[in-house]
Order: C-alpha cells, then sequence, then structure tokens
C-alpha cells in the first residue's frame, strides 16, 4: 500500500487517525483526499496553495510535484494571509455590510470558534457565522464549548446557539447549564 512519509511513520507508531491542523477549504480538502486515494481530483488557482501546503505537510511528494509544476505553469503568485473574522469585525465596526463576510467565516468555522473574537460580534452576526457553516463541518465540541462560555460571558449571544447544538452528544451538566440559565428562559419564553 503506498502512502505519504508522515502517514509510514503515523501507522508504525501505532497511530491510525491525525488532525489537519491548519484552515483548509472544504474544496481543498476533497482534492487532496481524492489525490492521497489514487482518484481524479482538480486543482484550481483557488486551492493550489492550500494542496501544495497539505502535500508539503503530509510528505506526498507525487501531489507536491504536479502542485508545483501546475503553480509554475499557471504562474501563480501566494495568496496573502487573510484574517476572515478581522475583516468582519472591521466591517461592522465601519457599518459596512457584506454577506460574503458572513460566509468567509464560516468556511473556516471551526477555528472561528477557538477566537476569542467571535464572541465579541454581534449575537445575530454569532448565529448567521455559525449557523451558515456547513453541519458536517462543524465541530460539536468546539460549538459547545463556545457557547457554555458565552452562557458565562454574554448569555444574550448563547441563547441562538442553543437551537444548532447537538444535545445528544452533550453530557448532562453542560446541558443543565443551558437549561438551567434564567436567559434561555427569558429569551425563549418572554
Amino acid at each position: 500500500m503506498k502512502m505519504s512519509k508522515k502517514c509510514q511513520r503515523l501507522i508504525a507508531d501505532g497511530i491510525t487517525e491525525e488532525t489537519i491542523q491548519q484552515q483548509i477549504r472544504p474544496d481543498t480538502f476533497e482534492a487532496f483526499y481524492l489525490a492521497c486515494t489514487l482518484r481524479p481530483f482538480k486543482v484550481t488557482s483557488q486551492n493550489a496553495y492550500e494542496l501544495k501546503k497539505l502535500s508539503e505537510d503530509w510528505e506526498v511528494n507525487s501531489l507536491l510535484k504536479f502542485v508545483n509544476e501546475y503553480i509554475d505553469k499557471k504562474g501563480l503568485q501566494p495568496p496573502p494571509e487573510v484574517d476572515f473574522l478581522g475583516i468582519l469585525l472591521d466591517h461592522l465596526k465601519n457599518n459596512v455590510d457584506d454577506p460574503k463576510d458572513v460566509e468567509n467565516v464560516s468556511v473556516y468555522i471551526n477555528h472561528a470558534l477557538e477566537d476569542p473574537r467571535l464572541a465579541e460580534l454581534p449575537p445575530e452576526v454569532i448565529f448567521r457565522v455559525v449557523n451558515q457553516a456547513d453541519p458536517d463541518q462543524v465541530c460539536m465540541d468546539k460549538l459547545t464549548t463556545f457557547t457554555l462560555h458565552l452562557f458565562e460571558t454574554k448569555p444574550t449571544s448563547a441563547v441562538p446557539l442553543v437551537l444548532l447544538l447537538d444535545f445528544d452528544h452533550m453530557p448532562k451538566e453542560q446541558r443543565d447549564i443551558i437549561f438551567q440559565n434564567k436567559d434561555v428562559h427569558e429569551l425563549n419564553i418572554g
């Protein structure tokens, strides 16, 4: 079985799961997965540098060579690092309403849920960001942790997120924090 050098080391160490730590777009992950499983995949100007970074990190030399050739052939320049949450915060501060801002943050939802600046957004914007994210991509543990933190610091921002939580996979103690919170009752029952 052919695999990346990093996968070979992980398997040799008895590790059968690993997490990709960097922010990547879902279409980039799909292309990486397809390439690694020797199925047809698509390199585009939007995903080339993310694919390059993944192939370097995971030591998939054949993919790295292919992506480098694509980048050279197309004459692509590395994209600047983009702080989508920072852009959204700045736009809100300056009364700029661009729906693309919410979408951009929602693509990297799990990273945003760990960024303390997300809690600075107005409650309706936090809800829109989380609600617009692909539900299959949202880490429920991160969303639960973020929501419980909001219950401690900004309960009115937390209440709308209750609708998006997965209570079946939540311990009783966490459910109790939510259901016994007076803001949940006041804002939902009024």
